[in-house]
């Protein structure tokens, strides 16, 4: 009987495609069935038998044409013949007959195994089949049955690795895509797109969408919404590199590009993988003549926004180089892809990555040189980064507000609205620490009053417990005194009330004590005028009597806390406590007394720790005479 197959000696259009000889085999549920990877090698020992048979070191009565050699092979390669098989009418020959199986069997459609060894053992399957057809150089005949082959296989519906509709659990035959696309591409370019693009496809992620899940689990044993495939890395790379392969083809032709673009899009999930694509654009897009690809440009672009997006609340331990790398491709692009990536920051970045990273670098001088930009249009840029300065500190205060008046400090209206943002949010979502930075940035920008309006609210929020000694408020907490007491002793007189009720620790008061005693108040320059600077102040008059009375309770109120759990080596360190006590204590008029008083209650409330009362009458002889 004759084969119904076209010759090929046909162009490369048939108009009669019917199902390969071999026939594609039904979906394998297991993967049981697989002829790739199989332990006995079935494909390979086929392609290698027929392949010898068209050697040209055997001799056939049938005769045939040689193959021409590959440039790159030397002379102890064998030389193939196209040797006809004996009672055939068909022109296929040994050689084309065992390409066409090969390829039947590459791009049929098998299911994943989930053992781990028959996993990695079928991947090396493919690879090794793969490497020996890599290895033949294709004349004509070869690449018209390659183009045949392709073709059913990319026709050949769910029993094909190419087909539509296949399993979610399919085997990605990313590997052999790229194979036909290289060999296809200069032969045919519709074709070598067309498998490349249905190649793409990653089925078992794919359905990992909400109601995308509606084929029934392998073998009615359900499976958790992840895979295990453990060769899944590899899988990923293959899809990776097909995809930059086809990048690299499409560079000149808008439609290609633009379908590349989207499958990319589609089908490949790691964040990492479509990164290096996007960069890999963007270094396409900038030819060796120094010309540059709008649409590649776009590409790269499109890519980029695509991964922030995905990563946006999943997160990526290279998210903060691809923001950077995002903002430079939007630069390299022009003005309009800068201020529409600010102006749709909210489905990319975070509000600490749009102002501290976009906003940030788009009004940097080398950004505007780079761009060129006339000064109208300048200027609407540097608008659009402050306006998204202040849509960042609205949202994030805490994270945010520094960075929108560094951006805003040059523009009076916009730094009030930045200023008004962190003044609304001091109650609500800031802290202390975060509000005494912007207090010290006002402070830095020459601006005390709202310095001292900002140190006020974060001093209001601030509570320091009596055994909070090393507190990291502490710094902050003298330097906002020594502010107010630079503006005057009214406003000195408004933050002693909120130390005196929010710190309970008696060393941070006697510090704070001390240093308002040691320079005087009103020492601070408001605007073009400067307070003549008055004499020191008294410990015990207002406004610092309070701040007295204040440290000597709470130096009252510790020494009982610490005697109800001291034990006998802790005396001294107890001992060097009383002695910074009584420091303080001296500072009132009548502080020896209590002093005193305090020492007499110890002796009486504590008469047993005799070890105790010694150290402490060594230490303070002279100055009690209970004890």
């Amino acid at each position: 009987m004759a084969d119904r197959r076209p010759s090929h000696r046909y162009p490369s259009h048939w108009p009669y495609r019917p199902r390969p000889p071999c026939g594609c085999a039904p979906f394998t549920r297991q993967g049981e069935d697989n002829p790739v990877g199989h332990p006995l090698n079935p494909v390979g020992v086929l392609l290698d038998t027929l392949l010898q048979v068209s050697t040209g070191r055997e001799r056939h009565n049938s005769g045939g044409s040689l193959c021409s050699l590959s440039p790159n092979s030397d002379r102890s390669s064998p030389r193939y013949l196209h040797v006809t098989p004996p009672e055939t009418t068909s022109c296929d020959s040994y050689l084309t007959l065992g390409i066409e199986a090969t390829l039947y069997a590459l791009g049929t459609a098998h299911s994943m195994p989930a053992d781990l060894y028959l996993q990695d053992r079928i991947s090396r399957g493919y690879e090794n089949i793969i490497n020996k057809l890599q290895q033949l150089y294709l004349d004509s005949k070869l690449i018209d049955t390659i183009k045949y082959a392709s073709q059913i296989i990319l026709d050949g519906g769910p029993s094909s690795g190419f087909g539509l509709n296949i399993h979610r659990e399919c085997i990605p035959l990313h590997g052999f895509a790229a194979f036909l696309f290289s060999t296809l591409l200069p032969h045919a370019h519709e074709l070598a797109f067309g498998v490349a693009l249905r190649a793409m496809r990653m089925p078992v992620l794919d359905h990992l969408v909400p109601g995308g899940d509606d084929i029934p689990p392998l073998g009615g044993v359900p499976r958790g919404p992840f895979p295990r495939w453990f060769t899944m890395g590899h899988i990923e790379s293959l899809q990776a590199e097909l995809a930059s392969t086809m990048l690299l083809s499409a560079r000149g032709d808008a439609g290609k590009l633009a379908a590349t673009m989207d499958a990319t899009k589609r089908h490949v999930h790691g964040a990492t993988h479509v990164f290096r694509l996007a960069q890999d654009a963007l270094r396409l897009a900038h030819a060796p003549d120094g010309s540059r690809s709008a649409a590649m440009l776009h590409v790269a672009l499109e890519l980029g926004k695509h991964v922030l997006q995905n990563t946006l609340t999943s997160g990526n331990w290279k998210r903060r180089e691809m923001v950077r790398w995002l903002v430079g491709c939007a630069v390299e692009a022009g003005l309009g892809p800068v201020v529409a990536l600010m102006q749709g920051w909210m489905s990319m970045f975070t509000p600490a990555e749009a102002s501290a990273m976009v906003a940030t670098t788009v009004m940097q001088p080398a950004t505007l040189m780079q761009l060129n930009l006339p000064s109208a249009q300048n200027d609407e840029l540097c608008n659009c980064a402050k306006t998204l300065a202040l849509q960042c500190a609205s949202r994030d205060a805490p994270n945010c507000a520094l960075c929108a008046l560094n951006l805003c400090e040059k523009d009076p209206v916009a730094f009030d609205a930045a200023y008004n943002i962190v003044v609304d949010a001091a109650n609500k979502s800031m802290n202390s620490a975060q509000i005494f930075n912007v207090a010290r940035y006002m402070e830095h920008r020459r601006i005390p009053m709202r310095a001292y309006r900002l140190s006020l609210l974060a001093l209001s929020n601030l509570v320091i417990a009596a055994n909070q000694v090393s507190h990291p408020a502490v710094s902050d907490i003298l330097w906002s005194t020594l502010l107010a007491l630079g503006l005057g002793k009214e406003e000195l007189g408004t933050v002693v009330p909120l130390l005196v009720r929010n710190i309970h620790c008696a060393s941070v008061l006697y510090d704070v004590l001390r240093r308002c005693m040691i320079a005087p108040p009103g020492s601070v320059a408001l605007g073009d005028c400067k307070r003549r600077p008055s004499r020191f102040l008294a410990p015990d008059r207002p406004p610092l009597r309070q701040l007295l009375e204040a440290a000597i309770n709470a130096y009252v109120n510790t020494a009982h806390v610490r005697l109800s759990q001291i034990s006998p080596r802790h005396y001294l360190e107890f001992s060097e406590f009383l002695g910074k006590a009584r420091e303080a204590f001296t500072l009132a008029p009548d502080g020896q007394a209590r002093f005193n008083q305090l020492l007499d209650t110890v002796h009486t409330a504590y008469k047993g720790k005799k070890k105790l009362l010694a150290l402490l009458r060594e230490r303070f002889g002279g100055c009690v005479t209970t004890l």
